[in-house]
């Protein structure tokens, strides 16, 4: 698939057109991905785990609390690289624990 141009000349102007269309896309291209970066980012440092006396909660922006009260936790895995899954009484009580969190070493046993 191509853009053709034609100037008055007769001659085909598909280079003066892509010489235009390409760097307007890897503009949107790169404002577009500093865009997700900086919402991950964002996503990432508004993580806060609480272990309080009833239960243990997740907070973090643009996602729903989560709260697993202790009598409800069925499972706490470890995988490999040192991220934790606290799993509740559903499915959607689940709290992934990365292992870059501030104060990790509190979270290990």
């Amino acid at each position: 698939m191509g853009v053709f141009v034609f100037n008055s000349t007769g001659q085909d102007g598909q280079m003066s057109v892509l010489s235009s269309v390409i760097p307007i896309s890897l503009a949107a291209l790169s404002l577009s991905i500093y865009s997700s970066i900086n919402k991950q980012k964002l996503l990432f440092e508004s993580y806060k785990l609480s272990i309080s006396e009833d239960g243990i909660t997740r907070e973090q922006l643009n996602t729903p609390t989560i709260n697993i009260p202790y009598s409800d936790i069925n499972s706490i895995i470890k995988d490999s690289k040192g991220n934790f899954a606290i799993k509740g009484a559903t499915a959607l009580d689940t709290i992934g624990v990365p292992y870059l969190i501030d104060n990790y070493e509190q979270c290990s046993p």
